[in-house]
């Protein structure tokens, strides 16, 4: 497999995600490939993203990650401290599992305990996805999609009114509260 072509999922179970995650903060230069052997060898006891724990998450494809509106790839890089190039790989393998942030308005930690108490395994951004843009469930402390709406109230038909407030949102100076 050339260096450039990883796999979009890697099933990884959280312990092998917190090791190399640690080795990531330590700046060893061969995560990268050791997450992938790791991934390859983790197909026992790896931990499932789906909703009923019997297969991965198909978040792992980076279009639909993309798709989403969801990923700040350059925020994600920045905070990670690795190239905008590697931030997609780098969330889907280390940064799900790790539960950390895909943008500044969603807090995967807050989420999954405000939201996640039944399906600890779920992904916070995969229940969000299937769940959470079509409830309106708050992402984080920084971002209510209720008040959100009720200071925007020409976006009563949108589907994911995080995913406007990060692409256009911002931009065009709309109106949002933090959660109480």
């Amino acid at each position: 497999m050339p260096e450039d072509s990883t796999p979009d999922v890697i099933p990884i179970s959280r312990e092998t995600a917190r090791f190399h995650l640690s080795r990531l903060e330590l700046g060893e230069a061969s995560h990268r490939a050791r997450l992938r052997a790791d991934g390859a060898a983790a197909a026992s006891g790896a931990l499932r993203w789906g909703p009923d724990g019997s297969a991965p998450w198909r978040l792992g494809r980076r279009r639909r990650l993309a798709r989403s509106g969801l990923f700040l790839g350059r925020w994600y890089a920045a905070g990670q401290g690795i190239r905008p190039g590697d931030a997609s790989r780098h969330f889907l393998a280390v940064g799900i599992p790790a539960d950390h942030a895909p943008n500044p308005f969603f807090d995967s930690a807050w989420y999954r305990r405000a939201h996640l108490d039944g399906a600890p395994d779920e992904a916070p951004i995969a229940h969000y996805l299937r769940i959470g843009a079509a409830n309106a469930l708050a992402t984080g402390p920084l971002f209510d999609p209720i008040a959100y709406l009720a200071h925007n109230p020409d976006l009563a038909g949108e589907p994911d009114l995080l995913a406007h407030l990060l692409r256009r949102g911002l931009r065009e100076g709309r109106r949002f509260l933090p959660v109480d």
